[in-house]
């Protein structure tokens, strides 16, 4: 399942468009507006949950129309990854004028926040296994080759070879196994 990654596009040329450019010792920088920013990103990662819900009810047949839960929508949106939710490190990366640094969290988290809306879905809708699955191409890492088609329950964890786990994409402890994840999960 591919999200709209064009939105990331669109996202991208907003907050370039946002940055207020100033001067610092002769040398010309670029800031960002942090709320300005995680207002966008929080829009994508709120339809990220959304699509996640509904590509797992057209799955399992069930239209399910208007039953998001709002509070599990916004503990997964705003969950911490490395003791920081996607505010603070937007925030972080928006001061310094970083907007590659900016996109790697709005597309990192976008990628947990579609799986762990998929997830809490196939849960809710009674699936028992969950499978992982990569875009098979040269981008892939290794540990997540490692993973490609392995089945494991639905409230089991998936294993790298480097011993780090996960419920499913972009939910690692080491953060270089969820940076720019392409991976998604398919349920039964």
């Amino acid at each position: 399942m591919l999200l709209p990654w064009d939105r990331l596009n669109v996202i991208r040329t907003r907050i370039e468009s946002m940055a207020i450019e100033y001067e610092w010792n002769g040398e010309k920088r670029k800031r960002f507006n942090p709320r300005e920013c995680c207002d966008l990103i929080l829009d994508w990662l709120i339809e990220c949950y959304l699509l996640g819900d509904e590509y797992v009810r057209s799955q399992f047949g069930d239209p399910g129309f208007g039953t998001v839960d709002i509070d599990e929508m916004y503990s997964t949106v705003y969950k911490k990854v490395a003791g920081r939710n996607f505010e603070e490190r937007v925030t972080e990366y928006a001061k310094d004028g970083d907007v590659e640094s900016i996109m790697r969290v709005a597309d990192t988290d976008a990628t947990r926040v579609f799986n762990d809306s998929s997830l809490n879905s196939a849960t809710r809708l009674g699936a028992t296994q969950k499978t992982w699955n990569t875009m098979a191409d040269w981008r892939v890492r290794d540990t997540h080759n490692y993973l490609e088609g392995m089945t494991v329950g639905i409230a089991d964890d998936f294993y790298t070879y480097d011993g780090d786990h996960a419920p499913g994409p972009g939910g690692f402890g080491n953060a270089s196994n969820n940076c720019n994840c392409r991976c998604w999960l398919t349920f039964s």
